[in-house]
């Protein structure tokens, strides 16, 4: 029974968005957004926490490890 449920956590966490802190382009505070790793290669615009600018975030999961993340300006 715990195998089950061991493989049953598993599928129910790959499926969960990453918690990942990232420091603002613009004010350099950093604030928590959520990557999905189900997605190999995705851009997404967060807005900061702070000061409410948007932060383009580009990043790529290769065998559900991060492999590389960039933050830029989302005004673009």
């Amino acid at each position: 029974m715990g195998t089950v449920l061991q493989a049953r956590f598993k599928i129910i966490t790959k499926n969960m968005p990453l918690s990942f802190n990232i420091t603002c382009h613009f004010c350099f505070e950093d604030f928590e957004i959520f990557l999905d790793h189900s997605v190999h290669l995705n851009t997404e615009i967060w807005d900061c926490e702070v000061c409410c600018n948007p932060n383009k975030v580009s990043y790529l999961f290769k065998d559900n490890n991060l492999e590389y993340i960039e933050i830029s300006d989302g005004n673009e």
